[in-house]
């Protein structure tokens, strides 16, 4: 390569992605050859042409064209690539409509639900008076007993406030059977009632029958216990010619019939039990 030459490629080629920007080119670009190009131009007369001139201009106009299509090929790919960004910007943007789209229905949701909460919140309140909330039977009753006892206690979805006995109904005695003597009551069975509010000894007793026996113990506020109930024989008492009708929730005492024995066998229980413990 000569002493003026500063850069010469020989079949050059560059390929870009479906692209050929320069193919087979020859460059040799000689010192000073470009600034006489754009700012030294010797002076040639008319019908004459200097060689090296046109070599000069020959040269700058491969570079030039080679530098066009280096720049082109760079521009198309910052092209595909911005063309890439914005399809992802899009996609991305579309993600975010969606997902809002479900916030908003999961918010509507929750307002429509929030809305129902309220109404079932006010129409307790609308039957409540000077800062107390009216319950009412759905009928005519007696209460015979209280639950809820405390002034400020919670009260949970589905907890019994009160026992109510209908005016007008069938009474029946409630009975708490103890476990000692569960294995020898069975329905239809003889009871007698001894109330308190009419003493047995000036007023006499009521009786009935057992109707029913629970088949499990019965949870209640101081444990559990057996319950039966009985129907009475007559809704009244009567007393030296006076009659006294029993009321929904009475209080007293129940009196089974299990069996009769006779005094001698009363006489022979300690032997008979004596008996049965000496054996081995």
């Amino acid at each position: 390569m000569p002493d003026d030459v500063i850069l010469e490629t020989r079949k050059l080629t560059k390929e870009f992605h479906g692209f050929v920007a320069v193919n087979s080119v020859d460059l040799r670009i000689r010192r000073g050859a470009i600034h006489a190009e754009t700012s030294r131009r010797p002076w040639v007369g008319q019908g004459q042409e200097s060689q090296p001139e046109s070599g000069r201009r020959h040269s700058f106009s491969e570079m030039d064209l080679a530098s066009h299509r280096l720049n082109l090929a760079q521009s198309e790919k910052d092209l595909e690539v911005a063309q890439k960004t914005l399809a992802q910007q899009r996609l991305e943007l579309q993600r975010l409509e969606t997902e809002r789209a479900r916030q908003r229905i999961a918010e509507q949701s929750a307002q429509d639900e929030l809305a129902i909460r309220i109404s079932a919140l006010r129409q307790p309140l609308a039957a409540s008076a000077n800062g107390l909330l009216e319950i009412r039977a759905p009928y005519d009753a007696v209460c015979v007993g209280v639950t809820q006892q405390n002034a400020g206690g919670v009260v949970a979805p589905g907890e019994e406030l009160c026992q109510l006995s209908p005016i007008g109904s069938r009474l029946q005695a409630r009975l708490e059977l103890p476990e000692t003597g569960l294995s020898r009551l069975q329905p239809r069975q003889r009871v007698r009632l001894l109330f308190d509010a009419f003493p047995y000894q000036r007023f006499g007793v009521a009786t009935g029958a057992i109707d029913w026996i629970s088949a499990a113990a019965v949870a209640h506020g101081q444990g559990s216990d057996f319950v039966a109930l009985a129907s009475l024989d007559k809704p009244e008492i009567v007393a030296g010619g006076n009659t006294y009708a029993l009321k929904a929730g009475m209080k007293g005492e129940a009196r089974v019939t299990v069996g009769r024995r006779a005094l001698i066998e009363f006489a022979l229980d300690p032997l008979r039990k004596l008996r049965e413990n000496l054996k081995p």
